[in-house]
């Protein structure tokens, strides 16, 4: 957890605001490594951000099987499909997967 050292008794802080409180010069404790601790909370927010995104996938590919739609809306949705698998594709070799 990280936590001010200008606050001790107050609850842990988010990232972003911890990474703020490094960008202005105040002191901050990390209970582990700096580097751990990004890595870890960028992974996590990586890994579901892809799975938002596969989720995404799976309703055009539900919406592409409705045989009522017209020529343009499954056009848009084949470029949705491959707008998606294009930012997994991203995220995942920011994983590094």
């Amino acid at each position: 957890m990280i936590r001010s050292t200008e606050q001790s008794t107050s609850p842990a802080i988010t990232y972003n605001e911890a990474v703020d409180l490094i960008k202005n010069n105040n002191q901050a404790t990390l209970s582990s490594q700096p580097s751990d601790a990004s890595d870890q909370v960028l992974r996590r927010n990586l890994l579901q951000e892809i799975q938002e995104l596969e989720s995404k996938i799976e309703e055009v590919n539900q919406l592409l099987c409705k045989t009522s739609l017209e020529y343009m809306v499954r056009f848009q949705l084949k470029d949705d499909l491959e707008y998606y698998h294009g930012l997994i594709e991203n995220k995942r070799h920011q994983l590094g997967a």
